[in-house]
């Protein structure tokens, strides 16, 4: 067995359509498929099709764990090979999930498949395959079979501004960015499970920081609260402390943009919406003054000076886009003037909030909408 080197996006390999199997016994198929089987483990990933190891050939194989049969809410799936694979809608059901992909390194989108199928094929002895599937078992052999038909799932996607880094997807807690994405989503991805957990875990680590400082003792005490292991809790914030931070700091400007969006935003001049940002993001610090303490000496530190920055920056980039201001986005006047906002706010609003949270709370004018610390 060997790995095989993956093909990626743009890859002519990856374009056209496949040749179908003449012989599915023969042994250079089955040596595919083994080779197929080692790159995909090594990847790692839940499928593969032929072409994306640069075999021009209708041959997939897939697999679900029991682990992501039990977060995606379905069963598990044995290893399976299907040659030659035919795929039959069962319904007009449609179901958004998010996919990513080997081929597609670094990326994810939201992808509408059918939610129930009927799928066929053949296995390595000629056996015929035949099953139903729905749900995640169901996305994945759609996703591995339009790799036989030369496309990439961002072909599918009915939105792209739903194609997105997934490192960004983490940080923004596996949300969508288009609207109404979440009314229409299907079965919970593994995406979406993972980013669900971290802000379980993020919430229940909160309340060992203001002990602990934001630090591995907090991280793995929230842990322990959820009756998870420390290293499950590492998986889950592989840069510890910092990342912790971070989603905190993505958490509070995510409920400040759905605070801004409730407000007529449309009614107002940019610097009153900006206003109301910046007062916003600072109720929502209200309940935690002793966790923003904390991450203001965290952040004063200067291996953490750059994370510092990038969490200004993302809060004062947030308020001005849902401020409107993109008119003169292409202009370098706008450029300079957005600049120049930027340092005068970065430079303010560590001070800002220190004098926010030493006022008396009567400052502060509405409840905060994030659960206290109890």
């Amino acid at each position: 067995m060997a790995i095989l080197k993956i093909a990626r996006m743009g890859h002519p390999v990856l374009l056209r359509p496949a040749a179908p199997v003449e012989e599915p016994t023969a042994p250079e198929v089955r040596r595919l498929v083994a080779d197929m089987l080692e790159t995909m483990q090594d990847a790692p990933g839940t499928g593969l099709a032929a072409p994306q190891v640069h075999v021009p050939l209708r041959v997939v194989i897939f697999t679900v764990s029991p682990e992501r049969a039990r977060r995606e809410g379905g069963a598990a799936v044995p290893l399976t090979v299907l040659v030659n694979p035919e795929i039959e809608p069962l319904g007009a059901e449609r179901s958004l999930g998010w996919e990513a992909c080997l081929s597609v390194p670094e990326l994810a989108g939201l992808v509408p498949r059918w939610s129930r199928i009927r799928y066929r094929g053949f296995d390595l002895d000629g056996e015929r395959v035949e099953r139903e599937a729905e749900g995640f078992h169901a996305r994945v052999v759609q996703h591995e079979c339009d790799h036989l038909d030369g496309l990439l799932y961002p072909q599918r996607m009915e939105n792209l501004k739903d194609l997105v880094f997934t490192s960004e997807l983490k940080h923004w807690g596996g949300r969508a960015p288009s609207d109404g994405a979440q009314e229409t989503r299907g079965v919970m991805t593994e995406q979406e499970a993972i980013a669900a957990q971290r802000r379980e875990l993020m919430e229940a680590a909160l309340p060992h920081v203001a002990f602990d400082g934001w630090s591995e003792q907090a991280l793995v005490a929230g842990a322990r609260d959820l009756a998870l292991s420390p290293a499950e809790a590492r998986n889950l914030f592989p840069d510890g402390a910092r990342e912790l931070l971070e989603l905190f700091s993505a958490e509070l400007d995510r409920r400040m943009l759905e605070e801004m969006e409730r407000q007529p935003l449309a009614e107002m001049r940019v610097r009153d919406k900006v206003a109301l940002g910046v007062r916003t993001r600072l109720e929502l610090l209200e309940p935690y003054r002793e966790e923003v303490q904390r991450g203001l000496s965290f952040l004063a530190l200067p291996p953490n000076a750059l994370l510092g920055s990038k969490l200004v920056w993302r809060t004062v980039d947030a308020i001005w886009y849902a401020a409107g201001d993109t008119g003169h986005a292409a202009t370098w006047d706008f450029l300079d003037r957005r600049i120049g906002d930027v340092l005068k706010v970065g430079g303010r609003l560590g001070k800002s909030i220190q004098r926010a949270l030493d006022a008396p709370s009567s400052l502060f004018g509405r409840r905060s909408r994030l659960r206290p610390r109890v």
